[in-house]
């Protein structure tokens, strides 16, 4: 049958059509005529319902709460509304969103020692900043019961004693262990790899440390709960280097960056950044046993503590540097066995040694034994720390003379003296 030549709409082509074909053009139009309504309905009571929120945005402006916010709610949005003009903007909720982005504010890694690994008692000592040694008023300092509140209250460590593992420090090796040289130098945190490196002051919690990153942070938690293994700015992060080597031990040293956080909402910020820890390890290859173990604060320089905080709604953070005569982790002594088997009359039972705590033998012949130890290779211990110093200050891989001995060196090479006159040490944290 050929289709009439007029368009599909007329009489007499849609006299051709089928019936169920008429069926489903009638029901698409209605359905088009349902959907050009439902945009339109919608469109309305958009336009109702935004004119609703606009007044009620306006009667809230004017909204007093008379007890029906709690004056504790008031106190903590005062707190963040820093410049106290009712609106929290971006730069007030960035210490918020740190809050909220931060996992828990209760760390604990502890991990359950196994019966085949040995154990290390380290003991943890601390004593107080020196308050005389301070910049600020000591009247304010002794009466201020707001930002400096955590750190007078910072008398003693957070955890004076621990177990640790020998396999939690195997973090501590280096990789390709077998072919290492002495001297060799490697991260276990390496520093932020940007221009900027800067990070934010308005963080309370720590983040989630890395799986290779516990064992440290579970010793500096030694000392405080909220240690933060990234300092905000550099010199960053932690580093080793390889001091001596035998057949089956190695001697590190290590030389860490951090800092702690000692305050909690709706307290402001208050970081305390320790100059450095220098650390010693002497570890099996296998990380089967650890014969030494300690870290600790320098206190050879006058000020070894920078201290930063905020005391009011203003963006100024208040800074001092203080001294701390002692911050320290010791082993007790060398790592033993987690078990040992325990018999009574015809009865053999094994026990737990790693639940228990080893008292601290005498330090002095501690080391006296290490220094029986026999090494096939070795560098002194002054030129493993100057190895270390390198890898955090570019600057020092020159080398630099006292005063009178710069003139003497450069006559002897024919060459002029390069003289800078800082008023602090660039190799120093606390400054």
């Amino acid at each position: 049958m050929k289709r009439n030549k007029k368009g599909i709409g007329d009489e007499d082509t849609k006299s051709l059509m089928p019936q169920d074909e008429r069926n489903k053009k009638s029901l698409k139009i209605e359905c088009h005529k349902l959907s050009c309504f439902m945009l339109t309905l919608t469109i309305v009571v958009s336009l109702v319902l935004g004119n609703l929120f606009l007044i009620y945005k306006d009667d809230l402006s004017s909204f007093k709460s008379e007890g029906l916010i709690s004056g504790e709610v008031r106190l903590l949005y005062e707190k963040y509304d820093l410049n106290s003009d009712g609106i929290i903007d971006l730069n007030e909720f960035e210490p918020l969103a740190h809050k909220f982005l931060e996992a828990k504010t209760e760390h604990n890694y502890d991990e359950e020692i196994s019966d085949d690994d040995e154990f290390l008692t380290l003991n943890a000592y601390f004593e107080p900043l020196d308050v005389t040694k301070l910049n600020i008023n000591k009247y304010e300092f002794l009466t201020n019961s707001d930002s400096l509140k955590s750190l007078k209250n910072w008398k003693e460590p957070n955890r004076a004693v621990l177990n640790f593992g020998c396999k939690d420090f195997k973090s501590f090796l280096p990789q390709n262990i077998n072919d290492i040289k002495v001297g060799h130098v490697w991260d276990l945190i390496p520093r932020l790899k940007r221009d900027n490196n800067q990070l934010s002051n308005k963080r309370f919690n720590p983040p989630e440390p890395e799986t290779h990153e516990k064992t440290l942070f579970r010793l500096l938690q030694m000392f405080h709960k909220k240690p933060f293994l990234l300092s905000r700015f550099a010199p960053q992060g932690t580093s080793l280097v390889l001091r001596a080597k035998n057949k089956n031990y190695l001697d590190i040293f290590f030389r860490v960056h951090a800092e702690f956080q000692l305050n909690e909402p709706p307290y402001f910020p208050f970081w305390f950044t320790p100059a450095q820890f220098n650390g010693r390890i002497i570890i099996a290859k296998n990380a089967s046993h650890i014969e030494y173990f300690n870290l600790y604060l320098p206190n050879s320089k006058k000020l070894n503590i920078d201290m930063e905080w905020l005391n009011d709604m203003n963006e100024n953070m208040e800074v001092d540097i203080g001294f701390v005569n002692r911050m320290e982790i010791v082993a007790s002594m060398s790592s033993l066995k987690s078990t040992r088997d325990h018999q009574e009359s015809d009865k053999v039972t094994r026990l737990r040694v790693s639940e228990t705590f080893i008292k601290p033998i005498n330090q002095e012949r501690y080391e006296n034994m290490l220094k029986m130890m026999k090494w096939d290779e070795e560098m002194s211990e002054s030129d493993a720390l100057i190895e270390l110093e390198k890898s955090f200050y570019p600057f020092k891989q020159i080398t630099y003379y006292p005063f009178l001995d710069a003139f003497k060196k450069a006559q002897s090479l024919n060459k002029l003296v390069h003289y800078i006159l800082l008023w602090g040490a660039l190799d120093d944290q606390s400054c």
